[in-house]
């Protein structure tokens, strides 16, 4: 490729004064490049989240997919560094192209800076080589470097990410913390113990403390939960109930009724009286993890 040759002449402060504004515009061309680059990296990795992550909430993918997935994906991120993102800097930016870009902003500019890097170290007078430098000055200083090389890409491509940023705030709430946390777990750190996708609503036995009661028939027992995560709202389908069922009759009665939770997230519900052989747990729709089971029974 081209490039700007240093000359063993007398420099002018007219040709200085372009010398530096192309390599301004130089160094504007590689940046635009490399920011391109970043944040096509950045939609990358923000797409392959979003997708590992949505895919495995509703298919609860399986750990080796996941890892070959991640091992695939980062196959990808290797040459697309080397490859998108250090090419810029490894590369040599062409001074014509650079020369382009700013004369197309330029009324008027007659090519003043493409014939000054096709002359400018050819054995001419010095008078005819300071004349161009002169008009090549005058041209760029009616235009702003910075303004002149920009790219249209680049702000779709910001588009596109801003756009990425408000989807994974999307799915934090939607997910809440700890479930969002859980799936990002196991998107992005696959190895190692295989865990589970963290529950929206965690249920956990406070009262009896082992999860197992004998009391005397007709005495009421209270069975108390703490639920951490989300807290479903009593009037709400998915809301928190106690299921109560017999398991020593032949046959078997059952009874589920909706359950107020307080805001220290417990939820404390008596039962009574109760028959012999009864068990009882609490449940949501929104959570898969049962609190263990309550039984009494005549002694």
């Amino acid at each position: 490729m081209a490039t700007v040759q240093e000359s063993t002449r007398p420099i002018g402060r007219a040709e200085r004064f372009v010398q530096q504004e192309l390599q301004r515009a130089i160094r504007r061309v590689r940046l635009l490049d490399v920011a391109k680059a970043g944040l096509g990296l950045a939609i990358a990795v923000m797409a392959y989240g979003l997708v590992m992550m949505l895919g495995d909430r509703w298919l609860n993918l399986s750990q080796g997919l996941r890892q070959v997935s991640l091992l695939g994906f980062l196959a990808f991120v290797a040459g697309y560094v080397w490859l998108v993102l250090l090419g810029p800097i490894r590369r040599v930016v062409n001074p014509y192209y650079a020369a382009l870009q700013v004369e197309q902003t330029i009324p008027d500019a007659k090519n003043s800076l493409v014939n000054w890097l096709d002359l400018h170290d050819d054995n001419l007078p010095q008078g005819v080589v300071t004349a161009i430098g002169e008009r090549a000055a005058e041209d760029l200083k009616e235009t702003d470097v910075d303004q002149a090389i920009k790219s249209n890409s680049l702000v779709w491509l910001a588009g596109i990410t801003l756009g990425l940023v408000i989807g994974f705030a999307a799915s934090y709430i939607m997910f809440r913390g700890d479930q969002f946390n859980s799936l990002f777990g196991r998107a992005f750190a696959p190895f190692g113990s295989n865990r589970d996708i963290v529950k929206q609503t965690r249920i956990s036995m406070v009262t009896p403390p082992e999860g197992d009661l004998t009391v005397a028939t007709n005495r009421k027992v209270t069975i108390t939960v703490r639920v951490a995560g989300r807290v479903p709202l009593p009037d709400r389908p998915e809301s928190m109930r106690l299921l109560i069922r017999t398991i020593r009759r032949p046959s078997i009665a059952s009874t589920s009724a909706p359950r107020r939770a307080s805001s220290a997230s417990r939820c404390s519900t008596p039962t009574g009286p109760t028959c012999a052989g009864t068990r009882a747990r609490a449940w949501t729709r929104m959570s898969r993890t049962i609190a263990a089971p309550t039984s009494c029974s005549t002694p």
